[in-house]
């Protein structure tokens, strides 16, 4: 089982940017096969984890419902595991998605929870790549002071990287 959950979330790593349908297919098939793993299973957990987290931050590139995304089922599974990172990656694909079918409003009531989310993380290199989200929303809801402040704010690059 381990070995064909590894298998699927490599072929998925690997269609990512080739063929995003076959990517979510295999992170779906790589869903099922931790699902089916025992409770005992010490990496369950974690395995049950990235694949969510995958189909939920790629959810905007996706199109359909947000609905179908597990976004639930991950928020659960990262709470349960203390895994923030995982739920910010996924957050900012369903706050994008969200936003891609016009649900403003529900977009920035999670939009809020998640600027607090990455803020908790504190990591510089996280905030950059996952704060366009929470921008997107700014952008669409008339909030440019917010989205300027965002932008500002995420955008301090560490002393080694401006040189």
């Amino acid at each position: 089982m381990h070995a064909a959950f590894g298998w699927h979330m490599r072929a998925g790593t690997w269609s990512t940017n080739r063929d995003l349908r076959a990517a979510r297919m295999s992170w779906q098939r790589a869903r099922q096969v931790a699902d089916g793993l025992p409770d005992d299973d010490p990496i369950r957990t974690s395995m049950r984890i990235a694949p969510r987290t995958l189909l939920c931050g790629s959810a905007w590139r996706a199109g359909g419902s947000v609905t179908d995304t597990g976004f639930d089922e991950l928020r659960d599974l990262t709470a349960a595991a203390d895994d923030k990172i995982s739920l910010a990656i996924g957050m900012a694909g369903r706050v994008t998605a969200l936003v891609a079918q016009a649900r403003f409003s529900e977009a920035s009531q999670l939009s809020a929870e998640f600027i607090g989310l990455i803020e908790s993380i504190g990591d510089r290199t996280l905030t950059v790549a996952l704060m366009y989200a929470a921008m997107a929303v700014n952008r669409f809801t008339g909030e440019m002071a917010e989205m300027l402040r965002l932008a500002s704010e995420s955008s301090s690059w560490p002393t080694a990287m401006s040189a």
